[in-house]
């Protein structure tokens, strides 16, 4: 497949030393820290295959999944559970890391709903706008305003926010989207941007620029436009591609691919776009650094 073949040519498979360490939980989902200070990004490790998810079918939160990839992160002092958007692949494994881990949940209002839901503390819940921004440390996180890409069938799925809480387990139905942010991360090592749905609203980079840019590629459209209207703007030294892999299928099992994902073109397409920037993939709950 050569999908496949591309993804194991580019990826970042040494633990190099470096001052700002990730690892990648799959999806948009990583654990980024400094040796002192950490946080998730948009944790997701309760995989359910693709019927039962839009079948509408209840999704739990496995607490004992979430134990496991904490551990393998390194992730037991996280300080925050940062959420881009409340989309079940994004938010449902949120409160149980904050839980497990003492950190508070960040996102939304519609994030701060689901975490109500889970019964999350209200201490443990912060709630940020577009403008906003959050010390940790040394790193620096801002919240800027982004959209979803047209994911499923060309359209944004689940749109609308959450209000209330709801009754967990739940259909991924209940998660709707919310706010949907992309985060421009500042540390002395350097800056990077996670960019965690595949859209974009046109000038939301104008002034920035990033050493590092995690870009999710899930349901984007098309990419040339794409790679143009968003890694293209903030020049980065690195583009690491995410929201590629299929979520609907255990993390402990085979690497697979979502349908229709297009990795290899995606690479292709945005090699002969930014011919400055190195283009890489991330290994699977192996923390390798990127500063």
């Amino acid at each position: 497949m050569k999908d496949l073949k591309y993804y194991n040519e580019s990826l970042i498979t040494d633990s190099l030393q470096g001052e700002v360490m990730v690892t990648w939980l799959g999806t948009a989902g990583m654990h980024i820290s400094d040796g002192k200070s950490s946080f998730f990004i948009d944790p997701f490790v309760s995989r359910y295959s693709l019927p039962r998810v839009f079948g509408g079918l209840k999704l739990a939160c496995r607490g004992e999944v979430v134990a496991e990839w904490i551990d393998r992160c390194g992730g037991q002092k996280a300080a925050a559970v940062i959420i881009s958007h409340s989309h079940y692949d994004h938010c449902l494994d949120a409160p149980a890391f904050a839980a497990q881990t003492g950190a508070f949940l960040a996102g939304s209002e519609a994030t701060a709903w689901v975490g109500r839901s889970e019964g999350l503390p209200e201490e443990q819940i912060r709630v940020f706008e577009p403008g906003d921004s959050l010390d940790i440390g040394d790193f620096s996180i801002a919240f800027i305003e982004s959209r979803h890409g047209p994911a499923v069938l060309g359209r944004i799925p689940f749109p609308g926010t959450i209000k209330e809480t709801f009754k967990v387990p739940a259909p991924a139905t209940k998660y709707k989207l919310g706010t949907t942010f992309s985060l421009y991360i500042k540390h002395p090592a350097g800056t990077m941007i996670h960019h965690g749905s595949a859209g974009n609203l046109l000038g939301m980079y104008d002034g920035l620029t990033a050493d590092v840019m995690f870009l999710g590629i899930g349901g984007r459209g098309n990419t040339r436009e794409y790679v143009r209207d968003v890694p293209e703007t903030v020049s980065p030294s690195m583009l690491i591609p995410v929201h590629f892999d299929d979520m609907f299928t255990p993390l402990d099992k085979k690497f697979g691919f979502l349908p229709r994902i297009k990795l290899a073109e995606f690479i292709e397409t945005a090699g002969e776009l930014l011919t400055e920037t190195e283009i890489r993939t991330l290994p699977v709950g192996k923390q390798v650094a990127v500063l």
